[in-house]
């Protein structure tokens, strides 16, 4: 039975048992770095569609369950991350958000653009 999807799936048990944390945040760095948001989209969507590989056969434990919203979790941080970076905004120190506050359309862009990730990343 194939399955059509947009991007490759990803492995979660081989990634569980292959990949240690520091070797994760290294690849989450490196996108980070380079802006790359298609390969958050691409990792965001490839990991929901192994959790759901693993869910049909049965073999989504607890432990790898918390495990993958880990990694779903630190793929959107990272993301937010860039948008940050490409959309400074002072409002972002919670301190100065009174006397910032004509930045407001800003902080909206920024969100808007992390939503439409959610969106395109959606398994």
């Amino acid at each position: 039975m194939a399955v059509n999807r947009k991007w490759p799936t990803v492995d979660l048990l081989k990634l569980y048992s292959s990949v240690t944390a520091h070797e994760w945040n290294k690849i989450l760095t490196k996108a980070l770095i380079h802006s790359d948001v298609e390969q958050l989209k691409k990792l965001r969507y490839g990991l929901q569609a192994g959790m759901d590989d693993l869910a049909k056969k049965k073999l989504n434990s607890n432990k790898i369950v918390n495990w993958y919203l880990r990694l779903i979790r630190s793929v959107e941080n990272t993301m937010k991350s860039i948008l940050r970076k490409k959309y400074p905004s002072p409002l972002d120190n919670p301190l100065q958000i009174k006397r910032n506050l004509e930045y407001i359309g800003n902080k909206r862009k920024r969100d808007n653009d992390f939503e439409r990730f959610l969106k395109d990343t959606a398994f």
